[in-house]
């Protein structure tokens, strides 16, 4: 279970990755692969816990590599696919 302050890794799931995705689609990606990773399904990320709820669930703040590139989410639940916050284990840091 997650506390506030952890660093924890976070599966991006579809709904994250659409507005990058459609901005890939629209500009040129030659340009917006100078300025940021472009993200994946399932991709995983760092995150801030910011507020540990019952039951598992986490708000979340995740960094992603490049411009405007944080997403803040609520009530994440705890999991292994796209949308799920895990703890880091050394393997994985």
């Amino acid at each position: 279970m997650a506390v506030v302050g952890d660093v924890v890794l976070y599966r991006l799931s579809d709904a994250d990755i659409l507005p990058y995705d459609q901005e890939w689609r629209g500009e040129d990606p030659d340009y917006l692969g100078t300025i940021m990773e472009r993200p994946t399904l399932t991709q995983q990320y760092m995150a801030f816990v910011l507020h540990a709820r019952e039951g598992g669930t986490c708000d979340l703040r995740v960094l992603l590599d490049g411009r405007n590139a944080e997403i803040w989410l609520r009530r994440v639940p705890e999991g292994t696919t796209g949308g799920t916050w895990a703890v880091r284990t050394e393997a994985a840091a």
